[in-house]
């Protein structure tokens, strides 16, 4: 009886951990466009929760409306962008390693801009939910792309990629 109940503790925690860091996942994803860089929308549109590195393979001239937005604001600097998560965010288990990273293929440049506000978003915010959520649970392995890698702070030249932080 005793190994019974144990097991049903075990798989009651397992279920609300899993659904804690699905909540987690979703709050993150929802809330990164606000704090991205918004020229077009299209970087700030781009944000995908994944078991898997997100590649940086989009281009914004393949995809309307932000083609178009791009091509106005090129004439028109005051033309508004649009922010429209383009990725649903998929179920994960306690126990993956997720990363919520940019799929715009000039990811690693918007990341250098004086406009991300991604890294203080993840070392505040995000840092504080997860202390919450979790308190002395079992944490995530969670990984935010929030900063250009190897960006020396002037040669734009010298970005390699994007920098994942750990929760």
């Amino acid at each position: 009886m005793a190994k019974g109940l144990a097991d049903a503790i075990g798989s009651d925690i397992k279920r609300q951990l899993t659904a804690d860091v699905n909540r987690l996942v979703k709050i993150i994803v929802r809330q990164l466009p606000s704090y991205s860089p918004q020229y077009t929308g299209f970087f700030a549109s781009s944000w995908k929760a994944s078991t898997s590195r997100p590649k940086p393979v989009d281009k914004v001239e393949d995809f309307s409306p932000w083609s178009g937005i791009k091509t106005a604001k090129a004439q028109d600097p005051s033309v508004s962008p649009r922010v429209q998560p383009r990725f649903d965010v998929p179920r994960f288990s306690y126990n993956d390693r997720i990363y919520i990273g940019n799929t715009a293929m000039y990811a690693r440049y918007a990341l250098a801009s004086p406009s991300n506000k991604i890294p203080a978003f993840v070392q505040g915010e995000v840092k504080f939910l997860v202390d919450f959520i979790f308190g002395d649970k079992k944490r995530p392995d969670l990984r935010v792309g929030a900063s250009p890698l190897g960006f020396d702070g002037a040669d734009l030249s010298s970005i390699r990629g994007s920098s994942y932080m750990k929760l």
